[in-house]
């Protein structure tokens, strides 16, 4: 967010600008939300149908104002293009196209963008299985959630033996 709009500054959610276009070249005297906060835009940027009425289809106006500061931007437009093309990548079925994407990524000028790229390669064997098995460890991880949480309300109030009953408790029901 300060490498693609350095003049913004958020406090509470509340943008102030302090000059009317930026390093990128962008207007700021078009419709700008009243928030643009990083973690907006970077669901607007990672979901390009966020903001769009499922069952009418309508567009709200805060994907409008968000989908024209993206495409202002050849930075923002790099991204969306970015994770649009990795999402479609780990939903499919072929590891091939994997390997296409990361070679695409791999001279990619925003050095992120090429570090991800390349950091990928390290785990190539444990990213090609999560595309081709559809099997997770999303239970495990949800156990071990649960269980700090127990220990972490009952911290100094009980002995280990009432953690492990609540436990075995709320997985029973």
């Amino acid at each position: 967010m300060r490498t693609v709009f350095p003049e913004y500054k958020t406090f509470k959610g509340n943008a102030t600008r302090d000059s009317r276009v930026d390093s990128t070249g962008y207007d700021k005297t078009q419709s700008v939300p009243k928030s643009l906060s990083s973690h907006k835009l970077n669901i607007y940027i990672a979901n390009p149908e966020w903001g769009i009425n499922k069952k009418t289809g309508e567009c709200s106006e805060e994907y409008i104002q968000m989908n024209e500061i993206i495409k202002s931007s050849n930075i923002l437009s790099a991204l969306r293009e970015f994770c649009v093309s990795f999402k479609s990548v780990m939903a499919g079925n072929s590891t091939s196209d994997l390997i296409f994407w990361i070679e695409k990524y791999k001279t990619e000028p925003i050095s992120h963008l090429r570090t991800f790229a390349t950091g990928l390669l390290r785990d190539i064997d444990a990213v090609k299985n999560a595309i081709s098995y559809p099997y997770n460890n999303g239970l495990a991880e949800g156990l071990n959630n649960k269980l700090k949480t127990l220990k972490r309300g009952m911290y100094g109030r009980a002995i280990n033996r009432l953690i492990e009953i609540k436990m075995v408790a709320s997985l029973t029901g």
